[in-house]
């Protein structure tokens, strides 16, 4: 009965069953399989060549590998090839089996069904002309964010092609999008299942405004999205208009005004600088009095870049400029300039040095049985770039490596260094699946080999995966780097110190590197930190860490639920790090399940 329920399964399915046995080269098929080939019972002679005779001539070579790995492997067989039947149609056709050993472990015979999918690629490709068609742009993201489908139309506005978009993170290939209203509806749409509707730029090189629609679904997020560049700047123009509009009203009441006594001429005057700005201009100037006799304009040039201009007026009764006056102007001149292009040149390279330290500092990964929150916090607008950073990444065996950093210095070199140590530290704990002293040892050898001329702390702490019921064992390694603390499920507060810390990276690659292990019970938080949340002038680390601890058991345990460990964060950080901070602070909080 079992076997005529299955043979009925099978038929109502359209699946056929083959048996090629290697010894005599016989390759059996039922009557499904015959007919889907396009074969009569008589004419199937029963050998691979009437097999691959029905093949397209661009499978053939590729059916084949996978019949031979099969073969060689003793494994499985997944292939899927066109079939080209007499009557001249083509089906598709996937075709799956097992290798069965003989009693000297090598394949003796291949069992396996194949069906047809003709239907299911007919009604991928008439989806695919839709979306090619189309004259709005798309694209599919999976639940990774990397880019699944791309049309011809999202290709030309993203401005790349498919060969560099599909497979690729869209946060990693668009970085402007991160913190901005694409993530914020992107996420939410994910996160709600709700699709969303919403307009938003994107700097340069896109440099446009896009209406987008997302649908969120099992597999990822699809994209719709129409460039509204040219209707925005119809809009904006269509404000402008309006804006000077109504200042040359303003501009007519306000010297109507004067004429009917209401208003005094200074008053008017300063009006008028009013409205001007900032329709027609960033600041404007009124001077009431008599004209000037004379003016002279000095250019404000520094390294062949103009910066502004000095304007020098002089009233009646005074004689014109002479040479001495003019020489002495243009040395004022001159030496202004230099003053404010060094300005600029310094708010520059403080402006690279964070736009490279915050594209480096990407969202956590999801982590099982972990909750993971991050905290990155720059210098107050007066101090310099600091060399802060983290990282959390998941290692080849499903165990969860997460970082954190300081790099020597505070300028763009700083935030160069802290680049080229964190994308080594991750290469190396991937690659090597090590655990945390391992790579901090790895890591300072490769510092010395590639001549990565700085010096950093760092501590790592790794979730070792499979916990029990017990906890997650965790085991972790520090290089002279601020301790990591652990809240307790029972609001204990543990610091992870030793008696004699590990030297820092980049001093003495022969140093040997500790590692330390223990059993973290569900409820608990791992907090990783830099200096800058327990260290300032006014708060030596030794006054710090204590006041970390005791805020730590002040708070107690962390409920349950994302929520509840962003409030704790934001806790920790206003309670600790004062407004107007000298040093960047990143913070890594993990919750444990």
């Amino acid at each position: 009965m079992t076997a005529l329920v299955q043979e009925l399964a099978a038929e109502a399915a359209g699946i056929g069953s083959f048996d090629l046995d290697l010894a005599s080269g016989r390759l059996v098929w039922d009557d499904r399989l015959v007919e889907m080939f396009g074969y009569e019972r008589g004419s199937f002679g029963e050998t691979l060549a009437d097999f691959t005779d029905r093949l397209h001539p661009d499978d053939v070579g590729r059916v084949g590998d996978a019949i031979q790995q099969t073969i060689d492997t003793v494994g499985a067989l997944d292939v899927e090839y066109r079939v080209q039947r007499p009557d001249g149609t083509t089906r598709w056709v996937v075709g799956r089996g097992r290798a069965i050993a003989d009693e000297t472990g090598r394949t003796a015979r291949i069992l396996g069904v194949a069906y047809d999918t003709t239907g299911q690629r007919d009604a991928e490709a008439r989806v695919s002309r839709v979306l090619e068609s189309m004259s709005a742009a798309f694209f599919s993201l999976d639940a990774d964010w990397r880019f699944s489908y791309v049309n011809a139309e999202a290709e030309r506005v993203l401005g790349r092609g498919r060969d560099e978009l599909l497979g690729g993170v869209m946060w990693e290939l668009f970085p402007h999008a991160l913190g901005s209203d694409f993530e914020m509806h992107y996420r939410s749409a994910v996160e709600t299942g709700q699709p969303v509707v919403f307009d938003a730029y994107y700097p340069p090189p896109l440099d446009a405004w896009f209406e987008v629609r997302a649908w969120p679904g099992p597999d990822g997020l699809s994209v719709y999205f129409l460039d509204v560049t040219q209707r925005r700047r119809a809009q904006e123009q269509l404000v402008r208009s309006a804006a000077r509009l109504a200042m040359i009203a303003e501009v007519t009441a306000g010297f109507g005004a004067m004429l009917a006594g209401d208003l005094t001429p200074g008053s008017a005057l300063a009006q008028l600088a009013r409205a001007v700005v900032p329709v027609l201009g960033d600041t404007a100037t009124t001077t009431p009095g008599e004209a000037p006799e004379g003016a002279v304009a000095f250019p404000l040039v520094a390294r062949d870049r103009e910066v502004g201009v000095l304007w020098v007026h002089r009233g009646p009764g005074r004689p014109p400029m002479d040479a001495d006056d003019l020489a002495a102007g243009r040395e004022v001149a001159d030496r202004a300039a230099l003053a404010l292009d060094s300005v600029r040149l310094y708010e520059q390279q403080r402006r690279i040095a964070e736009e490279l330290q915050l594209s480096l500092l990407t969202a956590p990964p999801a982590t099982p049985g972990a909750l993971v929150a991050v905290r990155y916090l720059p210098a107050a607008e007066a101090a310099q770039v600091g060399g802060d950073w983290y990282d959390a990444f998941r290692q080849p065996d499903g165990g969860t490596m997460v970082v954190i950093g300081d790099v020597v210095g505070h300028d763009t070199e700083a935030a160069a260094a802290m680049g080229q140590l964190r994308g080594l530290l991750r290469g190396i704990a991937h690659r090597a699946g090590w655990g945390p002293a391992a790579v901090l040892a790895d890591l300072d050898r490769a510092m010395t080999g590639l001549q990565v001329d700085t010096m950093g702390t760092a501590a790592i702490a790794r979730l070792e995966p499979g916990g029990g019921p017990g906890g997650t064992r965790v085991r972790w390694s520090n290089a002279g780097h601020p301790p990591i603390m652990v809240l307790r499920a029972d609001g204990t507060v543990q610091e992870l110190a030793t008696a004699r810390a590990d030297l820092m990276l980049g001093v003495d690659d022969r140093s040997p590197r500790t590692e330390h292990e223990l059993l973290v019970a569900p409820g608990s938080t791992v907090l990783l930190y830099t200096d800058g949340l327990v260290e300032s002038r006014e708060m030596p680390l030794d006054d710090g860490l204590p006041r970390l601890a005791a805020l730590l058991a002040e708070l107690g345990p962390v409920a349950p639920g994302r929520a509840a460990l962003e409030a704790f964060c934001d806790e920790v950080v206003g309670r600790l790090r004062p407004a107007g901070s000298e040093d960047d602070v990143a913070l890594v909080a993990l919750r444990l399940d």
